[in-house]
C-alpha cells in the first residue's frame, strides 16, 4: 500500500470507494504473513524521505520533537505498553515549534495498561493516545493495532487549515474515548479499518467553544469513510454506555461532511448520551451499501438515515460477525482469537496486523 497523495484535498485512494473490493474488504498486503512478516514494499513518503525503525517492546513513551520532511516511522516490529504506565501517550511526533510535513507512521502494537476498573471520567482525565502528531501538512497512519488506550490517534495542526490525515488498515479495540480525535477540524480519510468494542469512532468537537474558520476556502470540506466496520460499546467501568459513531460538536463552527461508503456500524445498547449519539451528521453523504446492525433485543430504537439499511436479530449478528471476521482474515489474523460472545474490552490481544516492509530510502 503506497502513500496516498491528496488530490484537491481528497485522498487518491478514496476515489475507488464506490467499488466493492474483495467483497468490500482490502486484501492483505502482498507477501504478508500471519506472523507479522512481509516481503512487500512501500513507496517512499517523499523525495529524500528518512526512516526511523523502532523495534522491541517499551513501556516508555517515544518522542521525536523535530521530524524531518517526509519522515517515516517504521514500527512494524515495535510494541508500546507505555499508556497507562509511564506515559499517557505511546508516541508523540513533532511539536508546535517543529511540526512534521508528509509524515507516515507505519505499524505498531499499542497495548495500553489503563485499568479496566476506571470509569470514563478517570480515563478521560488521564488522557493519552497511541500516536499524537503535530503537522503542517499530511500525516498518514497505517497498519496500527491499538488496544485499551484513551484515544487512538490525535492528529494536531500547528496553524489553522493546513493539516490533513489518512488512516487505513488499522484495528482498534477497547478505546476508552475516541478512535480518531480530529478536534483540530482537519479533512481526512479512514479506510479499511476495524473498530471493535470502542466508545466512539470519530470526534470533531469544538472543545474551546470559540468561533474560528474551521474550513478555509479551497480546503476539502469532507472526511471520507470507506469500508470501515465500527462497533461502539461500553469501554469503561460503570454505567458508561457506548459513545458516538460521529461526535460532531461544532458549537458555532462548521463540521466536515462525512462521505461514507460501504461501511457497517453496530451497537447493542443505548449510547450514554442518548440515541442522537448513534445518529449520523445530517449532511452525511452515503455511497454504496451501508448498514447499522442493532445487536440488542427487539426492533432498533435509534435513528438511521433512509440511505442506511438497519438490520436486527440474527441478520444483524451475522452481518457484524461476518464483516469483522472477514477483515481479520484478510489482515492475517484468526477470527477464532475473538469469540463473538466475548467483548474485546475483556480479553488480551497479542495479535498484530501484518504489514509490508518499507523499501530502503
Amino acid at each position: 500500500m503506497g502513500r496516498a497523495a491528496l488530490v484537491g484535498g481528497v485522498p487518491a485512494f478514496v476515489t475507488a470507494c464506490t467499488r466493492q473490493q474483495s467483497g468490500g474488504r482490502s486484501p492483505a498486503p502482498a507477501g504478508s504473513g500471519g506472523d507479522g512478516t512481509s516481503t512487500g514494499t512501500l513507496a517512499p513518503v517523499a523525495p529524500g524521505a528518512r526512516t526511523t525503525v523502532l523495534t522491541g517492546t517499551t513501556d516508555e513513551g517515544y518522542v521525536d520533537p523535530k521530524p524531518a520532511l517526509g519522515h517515516r516511522y517504521d514500527a512494524t516490529r515495535w510494541t508500546s505498553t507505555a499508556s497507562g504506565g509511564t506515559s499517557p501517550i505511546c508516541a508523540e511526533v513533532g511539536s508546535d515549534a517543529s511540526p512534521g510535513v508528509e509524515i507516515e507512521w507505519l505499524g505498531g502494537l499499542f497495548l495500553g495498561r489503563v485499568p479496566t476498573t476506571w470509569t470514563w471520567d478517570q480515563a478521560h482525565s488521564y488522557g493519552g493516545a497511541a500516536i499524537k502528531s503535530y503537522s503542517s501538512g499530511l500525516t498518514t497512519y497505517s497498519y496500527l493495532r491499538v488496544h485499551n488506550i484513551e484515544d487512538g490517534i490525535k492528529p494536531q495542526q500547528v496553524a489553522a487549515n493546513i493539516g490533513s490525515w489518512i488512516l487505513h488498515d488499522s484495528y482498534f479495540s477497547a478505546i476508552r474515548d475516541d478512535c480518531i480525535e480530529d478536534d483540530d477540524f482537519m479533512p481526512g480519510a479512514v479506510q479499511d479499518c476495524l473498530m471493535d468494542g470502542v466508545r466512539a469512532f470519530i470526534s470533531e468537537q469544538n472543545e474551546s467553544r470559540t468561533l474560528f474558520a474551521s474550513i478555509r476556502p479551497g480546503e476539502s470540506r469532507f472526511i471520507h469513510v470507506a469500508r470501515c466496520y465500527v462497533r461502539i460499546h461500553t469501554a469503561n467501568a460503570g454505567n458508561d454506555g457506548p459513545g458516538y459513531f460521529f461526535k460532531w460538536q461544532g458549537r458555532g463552527v462548521q463540521n466536515h461532511t462525512p462521505v461514507i461508503a460501504d461501511s457497517v456500524f453496530a451497537l447493542a445498547q443505548e449510547p450514554a448520551e442518548g440515541w442522537d449519539a448513534a445518529g449520523f451528521p445530517p449532511d452525511a453523504v452515503f455511497i454504496g451499501t451501508n448498514y447499522v446492525c442493532w445487536l440488542g433485543p427487539g426492533t432498533y430504537p435509534g435513528p438511521a438515515p433512509a440511505a442506511v439499511t438497519v438490520l436486527t436479530g440474527d441478520q444483524a449478528y451475522s452481518m457484524w460477525t461476518g464483516v469483522r471476521n472477514a477483515w481479520l482474515t484478510a489482515h492475517g489474523m484468526s477470527s477464532s482469537s475473538l469469540p463473538a460472545t466475548v467483548d474485546p474490552f475483556l480479553i488480551t490481544h497479542d495479535a498484530r496486523v501484518p504489514v509490508p516492509s518499507p523499501s530502503s530510502d
